[in-house]
């Protein structure tokens, strides 16, 4: 047995034995015992428990990543950026749920062990990052990558486990679609206002020139008004002389 092919093996058998008697409930031995593998072998492929879930997590990371990606694909060809984005994200929690349905304790394998919100994988990351750059080439988007990809990631929080599954899995999508429906336009309504922006400097610059012109215009009618009631005066004391 090559080393990949026992480490699948012993993740194969752990993810079966997580996902019926829980991450608590199983031990090292356990997982070794079931793979028919000696528990120092398991060791040596994973130095604790702990790695065997980091590990599995990672997996189901990129596991809803290509369902986003699949969702994205799925579109028409020459579908917009922002529609590609939405059915990314929409499917990332219909992953999600998928993913936790999968046993009595699959929850534990997207990251529900940890008492805090789970942030995109970075396989998921990436999917958003690559999206948005997409959508600023194209001039639908007027906004920095980063920012927007880390926006998206505090936006979703409530929608990533262990948070997520405390929701319906009807409510959840339904806020899904409307949080993503609400991004979209947000990173779409930059466009509206820089052009807005754009508008109002224009406006700003040619009221200035026209003010400028004005000015000087006005300037130039004084000076030929001084300039001619000077010679007025001229010829008046020249009529006295």
């Amino acid at each position: 047995m090559t080393l990949a092919n026992r480490k699948d093996r012993i993740l194969g058998v752990a993810e079966r034995l997580f996902r019926h008697y829980g991450p608590q409930k199983t031990t090292m031995a356990d997982i070794a015992r079931e793979a028919e593998i000696g528990v120092g072998t398991v060791y040596l492929d994973f130095p604790s428990k702990e790695a065997i879930l980091d590990e599995l997590s990672r997996r189901r990371g990129m596991t809803v990543a290509r369902m986003m990606a699949s969702a994205a694909d799925g579109s028409l060809p020459g579908t917009r950026a922002a529609e590609r984005l939405r059915r990314m994200l929409e499917a990332r929690v219909a992953a999600l749920f998928i993913l936790a349905g999968e046993g009595a304790h699959a929850c534990d394998l997207v990251h529900c062990h940890s008492s805090q919100p789970a942030s995109f994988d970075e396989e998921a990351r990436r999917l958003v990052r690559e999206e948005i750059a997409t959508g600023i080439r194209l001039g639908e988007f007027a906004c920095e990558v980063e920012p927007t990809v880390r926006a998206i990631e505090v936006a979703f929080a409530a929608l990533s486990p262990p948070h997520l599954f405390r929701f319906d899995r009807r409510d959840a999508t339904d806020l899904a679609e409307r949080l993503a429906q609400l991004i979209v336009s947000g990173v779409r309504g930059e466009i509206a206002r820089s052009q807005t922006e754009r508008s109002q400097s224009q406006n700003e610059r040619s009221q200035s020139v026209r003010s400028q012109s004005q000015s000087s215009q006005s300037q130039s009618s004084q000076n030929e008004r001084s300039q001619n009631e000077q010679v007025a005066a001229r010829h008046r004391r020249s009529r006295r002389a």
